[in-house]
C-alpha cells in the first residue's frame, strides 16, 4: 500500500508539471523593435545530407607504412676470379665488331701483325682465336746483332652451363733474339783453340729461341648461399730453347669456400685453398761459349732439377659492417728434400672509413717462391744455363695502405710494406762466359721497404694513369741489390681530340742501379723512356694507327752491356669485321 500511494503521488506531480509547460508555450508577449539599419535576413549554410549513406564496413582504408632510405648491405655469396690486366676502354671508342686485324710496319725492318677472332657457337660456347707477330732487324752501333722476333698463337672456349662454366684454352710462343751484350771488335783476336771449336760467325753465336706450348683449363661451379663456391685450374707448360734445355711445369690450383653461421653474424666464410708447382728442369748444353776450365777443376752439376712447391692455405672470413677480415695459415712444402716445411700467416683486415670513398687495409702474410728457368727468362732473357734454383722464403711481409675514390674521377692507392726474404734472388755478369753477355743467379738474405701508389684520373676527354714506387734493400752480404733501382714510375695519358682521334702519351723511367761483373761494380745511369701514339677512326670498321718510341732516343741500359735501339716509329692500320 504504502508503495501504491508513493507512485500515484509521482504520476500527479508529472502530470502538473507538463501542463504547465504546454500552458506557456501558448503566450505570445508583444516586444517594441527598433530598426538602426537595413535589414537583410539570410539563412545559414545547410549541412548536405548525402542521399546514400556510407557503409562503415565498406570504407576503404590507407594502412599506415613505416619505411627507411638508409641503405643496408645484402650478403652475395658469388666468388670472383682473379682480374688480368686489360686496355683501358674509352666510352668514346667506337663500337667495334668482335674481329680484328691489325698491320704495321715500323723502322728498322719491324713488321707487326695481329688477329682477334671471337665468336658464339652457340648460346653458351664461345670461341676464340689470338695470333700475334712482331719481329725487327734492329741493331745497335758497335755491339752485336740484336735483331729478334716474336710470334704467338692462342685458342681458347669457353663453355657456360646452368651450374658450372669451363675453359680450356691452348697455346704456342716462339721467341727468337740474340745475346747481343759485347762489341765484336774486341774480340777480333780469338785465341786459336777456341777459334778451332767455335765460328767466327757472332750472329749464328749468339742467336737463341725460346719455345714453349702447353694447355690450361679452368672450370667453377655457379655459387649458391648453402653450397658455397669451387673453382678448379691448372696448366701444362713444355719450354725449351734452342740447345735443346728444356722444362715441364706443371700447375694445379684449387679454392672451395662454403658460408657458415657463427655466433649469430652473418656474412661469413671458411674456405681451402691448395696451389700445386711442379717443374722437372734438364740442362743439355751451355747457350754461350764458355772459357776452358783450368784442368783441375771439374764441374758436377746435375743435368736434369726436380723442384716446385706444394701450398695449402686453410682461411676464415668475415664480412660485418664496413669491416672485411680474414685469417688463416699457409703451410709451404718444397719438392726438393733441401727445404722443409713451412708455415706462413695470411691475415688481412679491410676498414671502409668513408663509405664508398675510403676505405684503410693492413696485411700480414708470407709465402715459399719457386723460380724456374721459364719464370727467371721472363725477367732477364739473356739468362745462361746451369744455373743453380733454389727456393726463396718470404718469411713475413707487414702492408699498410689506402684506396680512395674521388667524386667518381680519380681511383688513388697508397701502400707501403716491409718484408724478410731469404734467398731472394739477383743476376750478375756471368765471367765464365766468353763474352761475359749472359747473366748468371747469387742469392741473398734482405729486408725490403717498398713505399708505391696508383693514382687512374678520367675527366671529360682525357685520362691519366700514374705508378710510382720506392724501394730500399738491405743485404746480407752482398754490396749492393743488382738490378734494382730505388724508383721507378711510368705514366701514361689519354686524350680524345676528337670524336674519332685519340693521342697518347707513355712515359717510363728508373734511377740508376749497380751491376755487377765479376769482382767489379758499375754504375748504370738513370734512363727515361718517351713515347707518343696516335689512332685515328675511319669508320666503324677501319682505324689507323702511328707510335713513337724512345723519343729522346736514349741507347739507356738495363741489363749490363745490353743498350736499348735508340728512337722508334710504325704506321699501321686495323680492320673490324
Amino acid at each position: 500500500m504504502y508503495n501504491r500511494s508513493i507512485l500515484k503521488l509521482v504520476f500527479i506531480a508529472c502530470f502538473i508539471l507538463s501542463l504547465g509547460k504546454m500552458v506557456s508555450a501558448q503566450i505570445i508577449t508583444e516586444e517594441q523593435v527598433t530598426v538602426v539599419a537595413p535589414y537583410s535576413p539570410t539563412l545559414t549554410k545547410a549541412h548536405k545530407i548525402y542521399s546514400f549513406p556510407l557503409n562503415e564496413e565498406n570504407a576503404s582504408t590507407k594502412f599506415k607504412l613505416d619505411y627507411y632510405t638508409n641503405p643496408k648491405l645484402i650478403s652475395t655469396t658469388f666468388e670472383l676470379e682473379e682480374l688480368k690486366a686489360a686496355r683501358y676502354a674509352s666510352p668514346k671508342d667506337p663500337k667495334y665488331k668482335q674481329n680484328i686485324v691489325k698491320a704495321g710496319m715500323g723502322l728498322y725492318t719491324t713488321p707487326y701483325a695481329e688477329l682477334f677472332l671471337n665468336g658464339k657457337l652457340n648460346k653458351n660456347l664461345t670461341l676464340g682465336i689470338h695470333a700475334k707477330h712482331l719481329s725487327s732487324k734492329a741493331s745497335v752501333d758497335d755491339f752485336a746483332y740484336s735483331g729478334f722476333s716474336k710470334n704467338g698463337v692462342d685458342v681458347w672456349t669457353k663453355k657456360t652451363g646452368s651450374k658450372y662454366a669451363l675453359w680450356i684454352a691452348g697455346f704456342y710462343q716462339r721467341d727468337a733474339f740474340h745475346y747481343y751484350g759485347f762489341k765484336p771488335n774486341e774480340f777480333n783476336v780469338i785465341d786459336s783453340v777456341f777459334k778451332a771449336l767455335h765460328s767466327s760467325d757472332y750472329d749464328l753465336i749468339t742467336a737463341q729461341v725460346f719455345s714453349d706450348a702447353g694447355l690450361g683449363f679452368s672450370i667453377n661451379n655457379i655459387s649458391n648461399k648453402t653450397k658455397g663456391f669451387l673453382n678448379l685450374d691448372g696448366s701444362y707448360r713444355y719450354f725449351w730453347d734452342r740447345f735443346n734445355n728444356n722444362e715441364n711445369l706443371i700447375n694445379f690450383n684449387g679454392l672451395y669456400q662454403r658460408p657458415i653461421e657463427f655466433i649469430e653474424l652473418e656474412n661469413q666464410t671458411v674456405g681451402l685453398e691448395l696451389a700445386t708447382e711442379l717443374a722437372v728442369t734438364t740442362w743439355n748444353e751451355e747457350t754461350q761459349p764458355q772459357k776452358p776450365l783450368p784442368d783441375d777443376v771439374i764441374l758436377n752439376f746435375p743435368k736434369q732439377f726436380f723442384h716446385g712447391k706444394f701450398d695449402l692455405n686453410v682461411f676464415y672470413k668475415i664480412e660485418y659492417d664496413r669491416f672485411d677480415f680474414r685469417a688463416g695459415g699457409i703451410v709451404s712444402v718444397g719438392f726438393h728434400s733441401a727445404i722443409p716445411i713451412k708455415v706462413y700467416p695470411d691475415f688481412l683486415l679491410n676498414v671502409n672509413v668513408v663509405k664508398n670513398i675510403l676505405d684503410v687495409y693492413i696485411q700480414f702474410d708470407g709465402g715459399l717462391m719457386s723460380p724456374t728457368y721459364y719464370s727467371l727468362s721472363r725477367d732477364n732473357p739473356f739468362l745462361a744455363t746451369f744455373i743453380p734454383l733454389k727456393y726463396t722464403s718470404r718469411t713475413s711481409r707487414f702492408k699498410s695502405g689506402l684506396k680512395a675514390t674521388i667524386l667518381g674521377k680519380a681511383d688513388i692507392h697508397l701502400w707501403g710494406s716491409y718484408e724478410n726474404l731469404l734467398d731472394a734472388v739477383f743476376f750478375t755478369t756471368d765471367t765464365n762466359s766468353v763474352y761475359a753477355n749472359q747473366f748468371n743467379l747469387m742469392y741473398d738474405d734482405v729486408d725490403l721497404l717498398q713505399i708505391g701508389g696508383d693514382v687512374s684520373i678520367a675527366i671529360g676527354d682525357a685520362s691519366i694513369d700514374l705508378q710510382m714506387i720506392y724501394q730500399k734493400y738491405t743485404m746480407t752480404e752482398e754490396e749492393q741489390a743488382w738490378y734494382k733501382p730505388k724508383w721507378s714510375g711510368q705514366l701514361e695519358a689519354n686524350y680524345w681530340l676528337w670524336d674519332n682521334l685519340k693521342l697518347s702519351l707513355a712515359l717510363k723511367s728508373q734511377s740508376k742501379v749497380w751491376a755487377k761483373v765479376g769482382d767489379e761494380l758499375h754504375e748504370i745511369d738513370s734512363w727515361l723512356d718517351l713515347g707518343a701514339s696516335a689512332n685515328y677512326h675511319l669508320n666503324k670498321e677501319l682505324s689507323a694507327f702511328v707510335s713513337l718510341n724512345n723519343l729522346l732516343s736514349q741507347n739507356y741500359q738495363m741489363w749490363y752491356n745490353y743498350p736499348v735501339k735508340g728512337l722508334g716509329a710504325m704506321l699501321g692500320v686495323s680492320y673490324a669485321f
